[in-house]
């Protein structure tokens, strides 16, 4: 019998993300740090050219997205 894995939640943008490997670790760091808000990075990434908007970067922080499945 074939499954297939359900997955929970919308696709993240932060699977698509075209960053560098330091901007990629800065975004990472910057994602773990509770004092950082996700509009400080909307903000940080728009300066970049993308559009990662801060309740998607909230729930991806939450988990409650498609990446964590």
């Amino acid at each position: 019998m074939e499954t297939t894995k359900v997955r929970k939640g919308p696709p993240c943008t932060y699977q698509v993300l075209r960053l560098g490997a330091s901007d990629k670790s800065a975004l990472d760091a910057a994602l773990q740090r509770r004092d950082i808000t996700g509009k400080a990075i909307e903000v940080w990434l728009a300066g970049k050219g993308i559009d990662w908007r801060q309740f998607n970067v909230n729930r991806h922080r939450r988990q409650d997205c498609g990446c964590s499945r």
